[in-house]
């Protein structure tokens, strides 16, 4: 064998690594198809994430993430509840994971549309408290980049909560 067939790639089979929670959520809903379980989890686990990201949790932001995931899937509001409290139950390790958890699943189901309008739903769920931190606007740019939408995409996002991102709120 020569020295360079050591440094040769071979195919791997592609697949996709889920999250704890996703496991969870299968295990309960395994009547559910695997898109919105998909869509349901990885939705759940960015808003946990942007929620968490200042180690709060509001009850404001808790309600605002039922709403989204009842826009996001055709689950019914005991579902919703579910997802919701399991999300906030592993809040410790979602704010730890990796957003690809999350964000790569989601880019195989989700159209550039859709991604867009996550950034939007992630920003309300951010200002839901009264404020966009600077922390929360940046853990939003991190997933918008994950999810392969560039700065433009996120401008006009964060531009929705204009009136309530805390560098602005600051200078006034």
């Amino acid at each position: 064998m020569a020295l360079v067939d050591l440094f040769k790639f071979q195919k791997t089979e592609d697949k996709t690594v889920f999250s704890s929670l996703h496991h969870r959520v299968k295990k309960y809903f395994s009547d559910s198809s695997e898109r919105d379980i998909v869509i349901a989890t990885c939705v759940a686990g960015l808003c946990a994430r942007v929620a968490y990201v200042d180690l709060d949790i509001t009850k404001e932001e808790i309600e605002k993430l039922k709403s989204i995931l009842s826009n996001w899937t055709r689950l019914p509001e005991k579902s919703i509840n579910s997802i919701c409290n399991m999300a906030v139950e592993e809040m410790n390790e979602l704010s730890g994971l990796e957003n690809h958890l999350y964000s790569t699943p989601l880019n195989d189901v989700l159209d550039k549309r859709e991604k867009i309008e996550l950034l939007v739903a992630l920003f309300a769920l951010s200002a839901s408290d009264g404020s966009v931190s600077n922390m929360e606007s940046e853990e939003i740019r991190l997933i918008a980049k994950s999810l392969c939408l560039n700065d433009q995409y996120f401008n006009a996002a964060r531009s929705t909560v204009a009136q309530k991102l805390a560098a602005l709120q600051n200078n006034k």
